[in-house]
């Protein structure tokens, strides 16, 4: 079998691929670690695009009347 090059994160003791692996089940593989630059994520803490990503969306929703009736009444319109 070729060598794959995967990135993985690693969360709670365990490394994790970001994408799906073609392995059989219990496939024993050796591993080497190689830390990328962009490994900012440490114990859960957010990087500054993700912060910036979710600070472009404040007040998308200022002055708009949403409820979850107005939702399913646009979702569902024939329903009552």
């Amino acid at each position: 079998m070729a060598t794959i090059t995967v990135q993985a994160v690693y969360h709670k003791g365990a490394l994790r691929p970001k994408k799906k692996l073609d392995l059989p089940e219990d496939a024993l593989v050796e591993v080497q670690v190689t830390p990328l630059e962009s490994s900012a994520v440490v114990s859960g803490a957010k990087t500054d695009q993700q912060e910036d990503d979710f600070f472009s969306l404040a007040g998308l929703w200022s002055g708009r009347e949403v409820t979850l009736d107005s939702i399913r009444q646009k979702a569902w319109p024939t329903r009552r």
